[in-house]
């Protein structure tokens, strides 16, 4: 027998399946553009000549700097205000919240009423590359499944979607998955407990600089082959900037007090930060002639906070030829210093 909270998500466990997008097809509100891609690498320090440096993409037969593919979704993001909107922020208080937001939760009217809510997996399949000067589009938001949970933070659900990413043409460049915890915080009223004290994580050794001139076949490829690790420090300077570039400005990434008070330990890095370490550490690997071609199974274990120290780590898998490309599956993970992050799951490449 569920119990009433539980059995107040039935309306959305009951609507899996059914695409809420209602055809719609939206527009971004701006090209993909150089500036913007430079400011989305630089929190992560991936200095990959594809995305900063229009010659050396030419070289590999783009006619632009190439987007990241954990960049694609932030590019489809609606503004959070637009000439003619009403006022966003209408309160001086210091945690005010913005009076609506693209970032938050998608309703459908099914849902119950809840307090808040965090990214809590991601995947990915990536059909072609987004250059600068793109203009993207959003289609589809189908409900894949919602789950209800009470988990320490809350009682509420794990809700998964999908969408497109199409360019103008209207040729699918990206499908995406995303889950989210929606929940009613628990004892808010209640101050946070401590986080669990745990020993320091081991900081890899400064890596060499890598040689983007040189690149990596697949015929060099072994199961078992070692990638990383990359170490990425967290402090309030960097999830800010992480945060500007992603345009995830949701308090719990930049705001200790308002963080603590969703029931996280403090503010903590957003998921598609992370994503994008998983894809620096296989694209320094993979070099500029190879292609990230999906990234399942990224799945949040645990908070990366403000002070901690994310490595992320990945092993060769798996390597095979189909349809005349050569592929390596990578079993990717991040690590803090209480363990395991996020994931495992794996990134699918195509090598020459």
């Amino acid at each position: 027998m569920l119990n009433a909270w539980e059995d107040a998500w039935r309306p959305m466990v009951e609507a899996a399946g059914r695409d809420f997008g209602d055809g719609e097809v939206q527009a971004a509100p701006d090209a993909v553009e150089r500036g913007a891609i430079r400011r989305f690498v630089e929190p992560l320090e991936l200095a990959c000549p594809l995305h900063v440096d229009v010659a050396a993409a030419a070289a590999q037969g783009h006619p632009d700097v190439v987007a990241p593919v954990s960049s694609i979704a932030s590019f489809t993001i609606a503004p959070m205000w637009s000439p003619g909107d009403p006022p966003l922020f209408t309160s001086a208080d210091r945690d005010a919240q913005p009076a609506r937001t693209p970032l938050g939760p998608r309703r459908t009217g099914l849902e119950p009423p809840t307090t808040d809510f965090f990214a809590t997996e991601m995947g990915a399949e990536f059909l072609g590359p987004v250059h600068a000067g793109r203009r993207l589009h959003r289609a589809g938001h189908r409900l894949v499944a919602c789950v209800p949970k009470e988990t320490r933070v809350g009682r509420g659900a794990f809700v998964t979607w999908e969408s497109e990413t199409r360019d103008e043409t209207g040729a699918v460049v990206a499908r995406h998955r995303s889950t989210g915890y929606s929940y009613v915080r628990r004892g808010c009223e209640q101050p946070p407990r401590p986080a669990t004290e745990a020993p320091p994580l081991v900081m890899p050794t400064e890596p060499a600089p890598v040689d983007w001139s040189r690149q990596r076949s697949w015929d060099e490829v072994a199961v078992g082959d070692e990638l990383g690790p990359v170490a990425f420090p967290l402090p309030v300077y960097r999830l800010v900037m992480a945060a500007a570039a992603t345009r995830d400005f949701n308090a719990i990434h930049h705001n200790a007090e308002w963080a603590r008070a969703t029931g996280a330990p403090d503010m903590y890095a957003n998921v598609v930060f992370l994503q994008a370490m998983w894809e620096r550490c296989v694209r320094e690997w993979i070099g500029m002639g190879g292609t990230i071609r999906s990234i399942e199974g990224f799945r949040m274990a645990s908070f990366n906070t403000v002070g901690d120290t994310v490595v992320v780590r990945g092993t060769v898998a798996e390597r095979w030829v189909q349809e005349g490309e050569r592929w390596v599956a990578i079993v990717m993970r991040s690590e803090n210093r209480h363990g395991v992050s996020v994931g495992p799951g794996t990134v699918k490449v195509t090598l020459p």
